[in-house]
């Protein structure tokens, strides 16, 4: 048994930070709902195929993990992460069955697999490969309205903020981790402070202010770094290097960028 207070704690700089490692109870424990997993269902339910780009960390397996219940029902191939496969061959005659076929798919991939993929997709499909081309040209990687008439779609979580332009994804984790913290039978005195002055709308709202300037560096800011920025603030205070720190203090502490 893990408490929901070790389980985050262990989100900064550990294993607990890679979907991979997390069972369907763990994932749901962070799950927010965002529009990028609406957007993925409408495309796979119109037959496309989609692949899912961006910088380790951007939550591109933990979305595809999220949305399984609500594929189920289709035929879909699903590839959760091309970044751990050494040879694309089976990939590719997938996708290109999914392409020839008018199936759905979803693959997540970084950038650089993406590119050395597209090169082998290439010796396969000329037609497929062109698409991608389109999709890519194009640039416009979130939009689902019924002009673009491509077979493949292209997002790309670089650009999550304006998927998510109306939500606010840093506050849904901040208040997801409070929540759960509160939740448990037993919190440490410097644990309680902290969940309690950031679930005041006063000092939340100076806190996401600052957030939002660290977000202005020009540096992508993937969800597991928040993830683990928020954990380390919200529970340096149990560490032994940290014992007591507040969150006001541990905002400008630790080693992780």
């Amino acid at each position: 048994y893990m408490s929901n207070v070790d389980f985050i704690k262990k989100l900064y700089n550990g294993k607990n930070c890679y979907y991979d490692h997390m069972d369907r109870e763990q994932l749901e424990l962070l799950h927010i709902h965002s529009s990028v997993e609406d957007i993925i269902v409408n495309l796979i339910r119109k037959k496309k195929i989609v692949f899912l780009t961006g910088n380790p960390g951007d939550g591109k397996t933990f979305i595809i993990r999220a949305i399984e219940d609500s594929i189920k029902g289709e035929d879909v191939y699903i590839e959760t992460d091309v970044n751990k496969v050494e040879k694309y061959e089976t990939i590719v005659a997938s996708i290109v069955d999914c392409f020839e076929k008018n199936k759905g798919a979803i693959i997540a991939v970084n950038e650089y697999p993406f590119y050395k993929l597209q090169r082998e997709i290439r010796k396969a499909s000329k037609p497929l490969y062109d698409q991608i081309q389109l999709a890519k040209n194009t640039c416009i990687t979130y939009d689902i309205s019924d002009s673009r008439t491509g077979d493949v779609i292209i997002i790309d979580l670089n650009e999550r903020n304006l998927l998510d332009d109306k939500s606010n994804i840093p506050e849904q984790i901040l208040d997801k981790m409070c929540s759960l913290i509160s939740q448990d039978s037993y919190i440490d005195k410097d644990e309680e402070y902290n969940v309690k002055a950031l679930s005041d709308g006063f000092v939340k709202s100076q806190f996401l202010a600052l957030v939002k300037l660290a977000m202005y560096r020009y540096e992508h800011d993937a969800i597991r770094d928040i993830l683990g920025a928020f954990a380390f603030i919200l529970t340096a205070c149990l560490s032994d290097e940290y014992k007591g720190l507040r969150y006001y203090d541990a905002i400008f502490e630790g080693d992780n960028p």
